[in-house]
């Protein structure tokens, strides 16, 4: 049933990818499929045709001229047909693969962080985008081939009338066992590609990792492409080894089941043969017979074939289904809450209530009964030692993460009763992993406040703020100069110039609230200066965070929280911690003494 509701839905998305293309290429599949059927008789009588001329030296020249010029524009009609047919499946699997695509990044958009980091869920979305488009138009293909064998089986059955049931139950005799081993094929071949697609997708993010520029020079530098080769070469070998004993089995039962049909085939020739002679028809009549009946054998194993590969692109389809069916979910969760939620309003405290979080059921908590109340007007700094939890702790408080126990009250109302994108309409940040857009200078910047695209004035002033001006204007394009190497007339930039790309594009958004973890990481010290010191001064009724290891900067935050193992260690302004903070302490006089 459920690879049937799969199909359903296929259909329905082939549909609403675009209705006149659907109705076109059901309509031509039938029209094309007529003429070879019509040919066998036109043929036929070209043949008796002939027979008659060798037996009794009589001929119609008109009548066979007529019957050749017949038959040439049918097969012409049948090839241009077969050219429209291909034209518009061409354009329809763009149009699918349009519809799909805007579909997946739809249901993307509705996930949350901790959906994307499921590796069941990113297994779903791999296998959605790398088999949804072709398996859905290779249901459109095979429905479409398919309808034409019921044409051609029709056709071919009204011509063979006239012979018994014997027939026809050789003719279904022939196709079973070939039925029989499409069936075990296809599940075979799902079967194995659904355990390894895990492996599938390493060994292309591998494949795909060597040949970026920010990873090919610490791979030439240290020598480790023979490694990663031999990763990939691993992974490589143990599918050859799957496919070459799954294969070998599967050809065996395969060649068998062909040897079997074409047994059957040259029984049903026989009869043919036989039944022309005794019933003393003509040569033309036979040939036709035989040529039907083959054909007739043909459409009935060819919709038998298709049916169990339509079954098989059903199983591919699965994952595309639930990923729909999970936007579904979420639209419906969403609709019904949405009377209830808060969606306008201005954060003016965040409170966190015994807060616990750990990424996975299996993994240790890395926020540990954390509370603490933050309050618009203030910059909080928040340091630790290296994996403390103070990235997990800013991304729960922007609603990136929900925690697994404890309460985060906005304004003192739990956040559950806010609309979390009106929320999230309100953050703005600088993450640590800041991301490169292959896209232009500007849009890298918009991507900030994407309703502002086209606000060049906006674009340059929260350019200017990230001290990202004079390194823009001398771009060959400036503002429209296209970013990340590896593309045509593309450039690229150092980190520290990257990392002021993000903090340009933090600013395009007037959030209540900002983030920035480890901003000035790759900043030389006169700019890291101006930059913090525009984050801790830039208050004006927002809360700001920001994640740092340079000490020197954070004094002049309003308070300094102190993390460690995900528990608060400690809090307050900086000369405070210093007497009664053990691990800021620490912390800073180990910095001072670098300097």
């Amino acid at each position: 049933m459920e690879k049937i509701k799969s199909f359903q839905n296929a259909i329905v998305l082939l549909w609403k990818s675009s209705k006149s293309y659907f109705i076109f290429t059901f309509l031509l599949s039938v029209l094309s499929s007529i003429p070879e059927v019509v040919n066998l008789i036109v043929w036929k009588k070209i043949l008796d045709t002939i027979y008659i001329f060798l037996t009794k030296n009589e001929i119609d020249y008109k009548l066979i001229i007529l019957y050749i010029l017949f038959h040439f524009i049918l097969k012409m009609s049948s090839n241009v047909l077969e050219r429209v047919n291909e034209y518009i499946k061409n354009i329809y699997s763009l149009k699918v693969e349009k519809y799909i695509t805007n579909e997946t990044i739809n249901a993307i958009e509705l996930m949350e962080l901790a959906d994307l980091e499921n590796s069941e869920m990113h297994n779903t979305i791999e296998k959605a985008n790398m088999e949804a488009s072709e398996k859905i138009m290779g249901l459109l293909s095979k429905s479409v081939e398919a309808l034409q064998n019921i044409t051609t089986f029709i056709g071919m059955s009204s011509i063979l009338l006239s012979f018994s049931i014997k027939l026809y139950l050789i003719i279904f005799l022939s196709v079973i066992p070939m039925a029989w081993y499409s069936q075990k094929y296809f599940n075979k071949i799902f079967e194995i590609y659904d355990k390894r697609i895990e492996k599938i997708r390493y060994r292309d993010e591998l494949k795909s990792m060597i040949s970026r520029s920010e990873v090919f020079k610490e791979i030439k530098l240290f020598h480790s492409m023979s490694y990663l080769k031999k990763k990939i070469n691993v992974i490589l070998d143990e599918i050859i080894e799957e496919d070459k004993k799954t294969k070998k089995e599967l050809n065996i039962q395969g060649t068998v089941s062909e040897i079997v049909e074409v047994f059957f085939t040259y029984i049903l020739k026989g009869m043919i043969i036989i039944s022309g002679i005794l019933s003393k028809t003509t040569i033309g009549t036979i040939n036709m017979n035989i040529d039907s009946a083959t054909n007739l054998q043909n459409s009935i194993s060819n919709i038998i074939f298709l049916m169990m590969s339509m079954y098989e692109d059903c199983l591919y389809l699965t994952s595309f289904s639930e990923l729909m069916k999970y936007k579904e979910e979420i639209m419906k969760l969403k609709a019904s809450n949405d009377k209830e939620l808060i969606t306008k309003f201005h954060i003016k405290t965040i409170e966190l209530v015994n807060i616990w979080f750990q990424y996975t059921e299996n993994s240790s908590f890395v926020i540990k009964d954390f509370s603490f109340k933050f309050t618009a007007g203030k910059t909080y700094a928040i340091v630790g030692y290296n994996g403390g939890g103070k990235t997990s702790l800013v991304k729960i408080i922007m609603g990136l993460y929900r925690p697994q126990k404890g309460s985060i009250l906005v304004n003192g109302k739990d956040i559950k009763n806010y609309d979390m994108d009106a929320y999230l309409k309100q953050v703005s940040a600088v993450f640590q992993d800041f991301v490169k857009y292959p896209l232009t200078v500007r849009e890298n910047i918009a991507m900030g406040h994407i309703e502002e695209m086209n606000h060049e004035e906006k674009i340059k002033i929260a350019a200017e703020k990230a001290c990202s001006e004079s390194f823009i204007n001398r771009l060959p394009n400036k503002y429209d100069e296209k970013l990340v190497r590896g593309w045509k007339d593309s450039s690229d930039l150092s980190v520290g110039q990257w990392q002021r790309i993000a903090i340009a594009r933090a600013n395009m958004k007037n959030g209540n609230m900002v983030m920035f973890d480890e901003p000035s990481a790759a900043l030389d010290a006169k700019t890291e200066s101006r930059i913090l010191n525009d984050i801790m001064m830039a208050k004006k009724g927002k809360i700001g965070f920001v994640i740092t290891h340079r000490f020197l900067n954070i004094k002049k935050a309003d308070e300094i929280i102190v993390l460690k193992d995900g528990v608060l260690d400690a809090f307050g302004q900086h000369d405070e911690l210093l007497e009664s903070s053990k691990i800021y302490n620490e912390l800073y006089h180990a910095q001072k003494e670098m300097i």
